[in-house]
């Protein structure tokens, strides 16, 4: 009978264990971002309420309001399956429903990860800066795969959507502080490409880069050079970032810092100035030179 009873307890241990060994790991994750903004922007512009509104003038206003969920679960095979739903609270504001974002679903292991839905651009992975040029776009319907080999990491995505029609391949390498990478993003027929190398030691930072935009209209492609150096030390983060494009001599600087609070709490300031190199002497509104700032206070959880 005391044999029994052991065999029974054992197994109703064992069924009261089996869901729980099976049970994903489910999170919620969130952000939340406040800021203070304005610019030299001359131009009127309509605001939330349908007004017209000077866009120069400084406002309070919302940055990234998102909220989610995200699971992860070891399968039989030994690999992970994983997904996310994250929902875009920033139309609330507007008064407006929100919208999905970061929808996912994939499964990752030695192989590497495979994830369909919203997933990672590799044609972005030779850009330090998405400051003034960016060659690169979000791919929200689509799949792909990214591998880790040593430092070396290699991605590849596609996307058939009618409103994308997105093919990216890159490749990255990273080894004691030095980072070398390159991307080629075909948009729409359109073939963009990027490449970069940086440095890093003892919290300082240093990268150039190269871009490509290939124009459809007829005109000479882009070409953007990008420069930006970094440093950080105890929760303190600065950083400088100069680009321009040749062709038109556009060009632009970036002043970014930040700081670390704790609990998931950050400031950070930044100041963009662009220079217009058709004519200086225009308005803003007629795509001339302009400068904004920002200070944001974030809080994520």
């Amino acid at each position: 009978m005391k044999l029994n009873k052991t065999v029974l307890a054992v197994a109703i241990a064992g069924i009261a264990a089996a869901p729980m060994m099976a049970s994903a790991t489910t999170t919620l994750t969130g952000v939340v971002e406040m800021k203070f903004q304005g610019s030299d922007d001359d131009a009127p512009g309509m605001n939330a309420n349908e007004e017209v509104d000077e866009v120069g003038e400084a406002e309070i206003a919302p940055g990234d309001v998102l909220f989610g969920f995200s699971s992860s679960q070891a399968l039989n095979s030994g690999l992970t399956g994983y997904g996310s739903l994250r929902l875009d609270m920033n139309s609330f504001s507007n008064g407006t429903s929100g919208t999905s974002d970061s929808v996912y679903v994939g499964i990752k292991g030695g192989f590497g990860d495979l994830r369909m839905g919203e997933v990672a651009n590799p044609g972005e992975y030779g850009q330090i800066s998405d400051a003034f040029f960016d060659m690169g776009s979000d791919i929200d319907q689509g799949v792909g795969y990214v591998g880790s080999f040593g430092g070396a990491t290699v991605g590849a995505s596609y996307s058939p959507a009618t409103n994308q029609d997105i093919f990216g391949v890159g490749a990255k390498f990273a080894w004691n502080g030095l980072s070398i990478g390159a991307g080629m993003q075909n948009f729409d027929e359109l073939t963009n490409i990027s490449a970069s190398v940086g440095f890093a030691y003892a919290g300082a930072s240093i990268a150039l880069g190269f871009g490509q935009i290939e124009d459809g209209a007829g005109d000479d492609d882009e070409t953007h050079i990008k420069a930006k150096i970094g440093y950080a030390i105890a929760g303190v983060d600065l950083g400088l970032t100069y680009e321009v494009e040749q062709e038109s001599e556009d060009s632009g600087v970036r002043f970014d810092a930040g700081y670390d609070l704790g609990g998931g709490m950050r400031v950070s300031t930044r100041i963009n100035a662009f220079v217009d190199g058709a004519d200086v002497d225009a308005t803003v509104a007629d795509g001339g030179d302009k400068t904004d700032w920002r200070i944001l206070f974030s809080k994520v959880f």
